[in-house]
């Protein structure tokens, strides 16, 4: 809600108390300053799945992970991003203090708390401070791992991350991958109803009192359009692959490939001396030999236009044809037509 939202991809905006609040408990997380984070994250989102990128996912799951923190990286590396947006006095304070601020929220506080109410500082200490860090720092880190290796892409398939339940309740409500990569300055994480994303949530609530305000959020049409645009794009790939596989079939068959372009006279010349049963049909010559036994008008229609071009019957004198009619139009091609 704070680091990532809120400064990273500044999705809303929010009172100075908010601001404040989320940047000790940011700092609670152990991972950096805010600025530093944020430097990184925007780094991601513009570079994302290449050497840029300070977590790339295409190095493997385990440097996505954590390898990207167990060696030492080369600033340069990292892509350049703009982050002067994140020049103020609060993030200063912040970035300047960081160690000090962390420590205070990560260890001192859970043990002076567990002490004064339970009695029980170690407790505070190894279970609230370390095992809590711990368990918060991978959890974190499945957003960069899991979170670009498991579940649906419904909006882009241009980079790894993908959309799942199992990581969104892993990662606290940031396993809605794809969506967050195609839709970065959205305030939201999981936009249906049902998933689960608690910072969406918070961010509701506290705009009901002011806390939050200028939240930014996708309209529904823009977000139908995407959706509908890469079912097209698989659709015209699969479309690709049977065409390829029609090809081949032709090929084996002895055709010519790319097709040979022939007149209507000489596929009527082809009719007359070779006997080949050839159609013309919105420029392009069949080969109906085996059609004309299962055309569902029987073989006396389809022998009539031997020879001929039938293209103003197949197209709706007759009756219109259907989608599959069509395809198998397509099949059957043999020759492009070639006007006299």
């Amino acid at each position: 809600m704070g680091y990532h939202r809120l400064l990273s991809h500044r999705s809303y905006d929010a009172t100075p108390i908010v601001h404040f609040v989320l940047l000790l408990l940011g700092a609670g997380a152990f991972q950096g300053s805010a600025r530093w984070w944020s430097r990184n994250h925007r780094a991601h989102h513009r570079y994302v799945d290449t050497d840029k990128d300070p977590y790339n996912a295409k190095r493997g799951l385990f440097y996505s992970h954590v390898g990207w923190m167990l060696v030492k990286q080369n600033p340069n590396s990292i892509g350049r991003v703009d982050i002067s947006d994140l020049d103020t006095p609060l993030l200063r304070w912040q970035h300047d203090n960081y160690l000090l601020i962390s420590g205070f929220m990560s260890f001192l506080l859970p043990t002076a708390i567990s002490w004064i109410f339970w009695n029980d500082p170690l407790g505070g200490f190894f279970y609230a401070g370390i095992a809590r860090l711990v368990a918060l720092h991978h959890a974190t880190f499945c957003i960069n791992s899991l979170a670009h290796l498991l579940g649906s892409q419904e909006f882009s398939e241009d980079h790894t991350a993908a959309d799942s339940y199992l990581t969104a309740l892993v990662t606290f409500g940031e396993g809605y991958h794809n969506w967050h990569h195609t839709f970065a300055s959205d305030y939201r994480n999981g936009i249906r109803w049902y998933h689960w994303d608690p910072a969406k949530w918070a961010i509701n609530v506290l705009s009901w009192f002011g806390m939050t305000f200028n939240i930014n959020a996708f309209p529904d049409n823009l977000i139908q359009k995407t959706i509908l645009q890469l079912k097209e794009h698989k659709i015209h790939e699969k479309l690709s692959i049977i065409d390829k596989e029609l090809i081949a079939e032709k090929v084996a068959k002895g055709f010519k490939y790319p097709l040979e372009e022939i007149t209507l006279a000489e596929m009527k010349r082809r009719v007359e001396q070779n006997g080949e049963k050839l159609v013309a049909v919105g420029g392009k010559v069949l080969n109906v030999e085996k059609w004309g036994a299962i055309h569902p008008g029987g073989s006396v229609i389809i022998n009539a236009y031997i020879g001929k071009d039938a293209s103003s019957a197949f197209n709706g004198v007759v009756h219109p044809h259907s989608n599959t009619a069509h395809n198998v139009l397509d099949s059957l091609t043999v020759a492009i037509l070639q006007r006299d």
